[in-house]
Parts: structure tokens; sequence; C-alpha cells
């Protein structure tokens, strides 16, 4: 009883002897009191700027603009409730309790900093292209692009911003170019086809025949829903067909 008495007594109207956020004490402190303790503490560090790099670029976002923040008010909520329960009181009493510091993340106002930083660093990838030089196809290879991956990088900040400042690695992923190395390739092979013979062509009686050497000059290829597409010029052919 006396144990259950003094218990009651210690408890008072803060919290309880042991309490602590992220190695922050509150110990006896009210709930005003706590929350400015925090504020001042945990919350300093949040307000930190945060740091992203990649290798050639370093950006300094304010967390609170990017709608990252600590909630203290939200935080202490997790210890509040007075109970008369003896052994629930004297087992708090007797023992220590860690509060997981709360956070409030506005994924709008995040998103809005990371299009931002995903602006400076993107580059496009380069398709590859399909020409026909001295009347033979030469393909030029694509080139990836690079982008950032926001929702990871995103994810990083939301851990860092609660913790000793140090540089986040912003997370880059490659960009493939929409025509793949396998098409242009089909697309090459498709125009040594196209060039290797001439082409017979008939309308009604008559007929006509376009050598190799106008295809080649009129056959050019454009890039269109992730294809090579060959495209025909037609006043070379009708040229063509009409000096036959």
């Amino acid at each position: 009883a006396a144990l259950y008495l003094g218990a009651i007594v210690l408890a008072g109207d803060g919290f309880r002897s042991g309490t602590t956020v992220g190695g922050v004490d509150i110990s006896g402190l009210s709930n005003p009191e706590a929350i400015d303790k925090l504020n001042s503490t945990i919350g300093a560090v949040a307000r930190k700027p945060l740091r992203v790099r990649t290798v050639d670029h370093l950006f300094v976002i304010d967390p609170q603009a990017a709608g990252l923040k600590f909630d203290a008010e939200s935080t202490i909520a997790q210890a509040t409730g007075r109970t008369l329960n003896p052994i629930t009181l004297i087992s708090d009493f007797m023992t220590q309790r860690e509060l997981e510091p709360v956070t409030s993340i506005d994924q709008s106002a995040l998103d809005d900093q990371l299009a931002g930083v995903a602006t400076a660093i993107d580059q496009p990838a380069v398709e590859p292209t399909l020409i026909m030089i001295q009347r033979k196809p030469v393909l030029t290879p694509g080139v990836d692009g690079l982008a950032l991956d926001q929702t990871a990088t995103g994810d990083a900040m939301k851990v860092a911003f609660m913790q000793k400042r140090e540089p986040i690695t912003a997370v880059l992923v490659d960009v493939p170019p929409a025509v793949s190395e396998a098409v242009a390739l089909q697309a090459k092979a498709l125009a040594r086809t196209a060039i290797a013979n001439p082409v017979n062509v008939a309308a009604g009686d008559i007929t006509a025949t376009i050598n190799s050497a106008d295809i080649a000059d009129a056959l050019t290829f454009t890039q269109e829903g992730g294809q090579l597409v060959p495209v025909l010029d037609g006043a070379i052919m009708h040229k063509s067909i009409a000096a036959d």
C-alpha cells in the first residue's frame, strides 16, 4: 500500500519518472513544458536544412517547406491519461518509458520539392536514329537518360530529417529510350531488305520497276510508339516510276 501511495504522489500531474522521447527526458514535466522541451531539442534537429546530393548537384531543402515536421503534441499524447490502477501505476513507476517521436508528413509539399530537384537532375533518353547514308542504312544507338527516383528519395528524406544531419544521396534510375536496341536492329534489317532488290509495282495494265537506289533515296525512318517506322518519299517514288 505504501508503495502504491508513493507511486501516486510521485506520478503527480506531470509525466512519470523515466519518460523519454528520442533520448530526451520529460519526466515530471507538464504537457506544455514537455512540448517546449521537445520542440527545442528534437524539433530543432528536425528543422535543420536537409542536403540532397548527386555527383554533380547539391540541393539544400527546408524540411518544413517539404512538409516534414516533428509533432510534439502528438508525441506526448501517447503518454497522456492518468490511471489509479495499482498494478499499472506501480509497474509504470518501476520501469522507464520511451515514446517514439511522431512526425507529420505533407506528401503534396514533399512532392513539390522533389519535382524541383528532378527538374535540375533529369536527363531525357536519346532515341536511336536510322538514316540512309550513301544508300546504306546507318544506325546510331540510343542512349539511356537519367531520372530522380522521387519515391525512394522522398522516403530517405522522411527518415533523415529526424536524424543528425548527413548528406542524403539522391536515388537515380536509368531511363531507357522508347525504342529498344532490339527494335532498332529490326528496323535496320528491314531497311537492308527494302533496298536489296528493285521493286515491281503495277497499277491496272501499267507496270513499273523502282530501282534499289531510288528506294534508298526515298526511305527514312521516324520514331513512333516505340518503333522506327519506315516512310517513303512519294515524290521520289513517283519520279522513279515515271522514269521507268
